[in-house]
């Protein structure tokens, strides 16, 4: 995919280097799974679907960027000034660091999935410290598909829907996707990995997780894929079949 812009910014701000990087994890997990036969080959048309957009708003932001450094016939001053405005710098930085994009208008979303919460599904997965040793982005630092199930009890129902929904995406995805359960409390017993003691509740709070719990799957680009309800799992059932090819 060709990114045409301002010669002149991307030497400031890498734009093109960032969005071509994303544009290759983009397509290469697609493409692993279509290579191992693990999706079908439609999977990859959303490489161009999901993309495509960023691509423009890269060229925008560029443009919006090249309007500071190198218009002409403007005054500094005129061009400082614009920097000044509401939010300008934030905005400059995640343009340039590509973490302002997402696929929100262009993910299709099963029925059954939590919707209306940020972030959304599409969105890129913020990160957050869990305890001093340990970040939210390191318990998706792999190349599989990663399912938060976040609880916010560790109570015997919460634990056995947990466990539930980790035995049917052992069975149905092996080697898909990582099962992480995260609790306030370590719960007792749980068949997959160590869960990751959250006591504070910093990952709940900044997924604006349900209460009762909730399951959240980050594709292996780091963006959202899929949120639903602990007690509802239909909707990520949904999204996995849309992914994967029945076994």
């Amino acid at each position: 995919m060709s990114h045409g812009h301002s010669p002149q910014v991307p030497v400031v701000g890498g734009q093109g280097w960032n969005v071509s990087m994303q544009d290759s994890y983009n397509l290469a997990w697609k493409l692993a799974l279509v290579i191992e036969n693990r999706a079908s080959d439609a999977l990859l048309d959303t490489y161009e679907r999901e993309r495509e957009p960023v691509s423009e708003q890269v060229i925008e932001g560029s443009s919006s960027i090249h309007e500071i450094i190198m218009s002409h016939g403007s005054g500094l001053e005129d061009r400082m000034a614009l920097t000044q405005t509401d939010g300008w710098n934030d905005n400059a930085v995640a343009r340039i660091s590509g973490l302002s994009y997402n696929y929100c208008a262009a993910m299709d979303i099963p029925d059954g999935c939590n919707v209306g919460v940020k972030p959304f599904i599409g969105e890129r997965l913020p990160d957050v410290h869990i305890s001093p040793h340990v970040r939210l982005h390191q318990l998706t630092s792999h190349t599989r598909f990663t399912l938060l199930i976040i609880l916010d009890e560790g109570g015997d129902a919460q634990l056995a829907s947990a466990t539930s929904i980790y035995r049917l995406v052992e069975r149905e995805y092996p080697a898909l996707v990582r099962v992480e359960l995260i609790a306030p409390i370590t719960p007792h017993p749980w068949p997959g990995l160590i869960p990751t003691r959250d006591e504070q509740g910093a990952v709940a709070e900044v997924l604006n997780a349900a209460s009762g719990g909730e399951l959240i799957l980050v594709r292996p680009d780091g963006y959202i894929g899929c949120r639903a309800l602990l007690n509802s799992a239909r909707g990520l059932a949904a999204y996995l079949g849309t992914i994967f090819l029945s076994r």
